[in-house]
Formats: C-alpha cells, sequence, structure tokens
C-alpha cells in the first residue's frame, strides 16, 4: 500500500491516522479528483449566490441550495438497514 509515509513512521502512527491513509489509498478509485471536487464546489457556490441574488430582489419562494452529490454518499443519508440475523448475531456476540 502506497501512503507516501516512510514505513518507519507508520508504526509511530496513532490507529486513527493509520486507518485513515490506509482508506484513503485503497478507496482512490472511487473517489473524485481534484478538479471534479472543485467544479462540484463551483457549481453549489454559484447556485447559493443566484439564490441569495433571487431573494435580495424579492423572490419570495426560490428552494434550497444545490447540493452534488459525491461519490459515496448515500441519496437518503440513511444507514444500511440490518437483517434479523445479523443483529442476532451482534446482540450475541455483546
Amino acid at each position: 500500500m502506497l501512503t507516501g509515509v516512510p514505513p518507519s513512521e507508520i508504526l509511530d502512527m496513532d490507529m486513527t491516522m493509520f486507518t485513515a491513509l490506509s482508506e484513503a489509498a485503497v478507496d482512490g478509485a472511487t473517489r473524485w479528483n481534484q478538479d471534479t471536487e472543485l467544479l462540484a464546489s463551483l457549481l453549489e457556490m454559484l447556485h447559493a449566490h443566484y439564490l441569495l441574488t433571487a431573494r435580495a430582489n424579492g423572490a419570495k419562494q426560490t428552494g434550497k441550495p444545490m447540493r452534488v452529490p459525491r461519490p459515496g454518499d448515500r441519496a437518503d443519508n440513511k444507514p444500511e438497514p440490518v437483517s434479523p440475523a445479523a443483529f442476532a448475531t451482534f446482540l450475541r456476540s455483546q
């Protein structure tokens, strides 16, 4: 795994930093590159500016600012449903 961190320093890291680095290295194929992320952010900011301009000029109902979904975002932001068997297994392991 290529993290850009020398192997001698990996052992000195706390576990949260190591986990974050390993997830970023493994999940790099599903993430956006920097250009795509900047374009999505620009689009969101332009839409928010448009809504503020419309409200300043007397628009009553302008809606919510646009949100561009990122890779890995869930549409409903709800946790994955758990099957009864998986829940029972979890309870037995506690």
